[in-house]
């Protein structure tokens, strides 16, 4: 019996290994599922308007440049 208790944790330890290893595939197979190179449903809009904003950043950008050069 008391052999059975000094092997107790090394056994519990390697349950617990195995166990977290099969909940890791199990997440992995779910990740895998899903297409990774498939876009948002919603993306074609986000982009426009990430675009969007690209350009007006670009102006206010411009915008700040002349102001500040000196003018000759």
């Amino acid at each position: 019996m008391r052999s059975l208790l000094v092997a107790l944790p090394g056994l519990g330890c390697v349950a617990m290994m195995v166990g977290m290893m099969w909940f890791m595939s199990r997440g992995s197979k779910r990740d895998r599922d899903a297409s990774p190179g498939a876009p948002p449903p919603n993306s074609g809009a986000q982009i426009s308007d990430l675009r969007a904003e690209v350009d007006r950043l670009r102006a206010e950008l411009r915008a700040e440049q002349r102001e500040s050069d000196p003018i000759p």
